[in-house]
């Protein structure tokens, strides 16, 4: 038993040694790797800004929905307040067209702008760093 027990710790030790391998061109790896880190800090920024759009877009429509639910009841009341005559004929009716109010776009939630800065701040870093290889 005390043979499989040291048998046993000589594996162990064995799998806790580092492994080293060695490379052909270092640089071009260590290029390729920031260039693959760069790609995805842009796709993780661009999903950050189609995030951002989504709750402005949910936002906007909160909005028009409480309009649209303003604008009911403030026609109901008119509507009571009007005298009730019955019609006559059928009058035809001229389309005005309606201007819709601009609303100003709300400040992005904190928390998504400072994840977009230190995405591109990890960017710089990496572009620095690509620079200073093609040097």
């Amino acid at each position: 038993m005390k043979q499989s027990k040291s048998v046993k710790k000589k594996v162990v030790e064995k799998a806790k040694e580092p492994i080293f391998v060695g490379l052909n061109n270092p640089v071009l790896i260590r290029r390729d790797l920031l260039l693959s880190s760069k790609d995805l800090i842009d796709a993780l920024k661009k999903q950050e800004g189609l995030i951002d759009l989504r709750l402005r877009k949910q936002n906007y429509l909160v909005e028009f929905k409480r309009i649209a639910d303003e604008l009911i009841m403030l026609n109901k009341k008119l509507r009571s307040h009007l005298p009730k005559v019955p019609l006559r004929e059928k009058e035809v009716k001229k389309v005005i067209p309606v201007r819709t109010p601009v609303l100003s776009p709300e400040a992005p939630i904190q928390r998504k702008s400072s994840h977009i800065e230190i995405l591109e701040k990890e960017l710089a870093r990496i572009e620095s760093k690509l620079d200073a290889l093609d040097e």
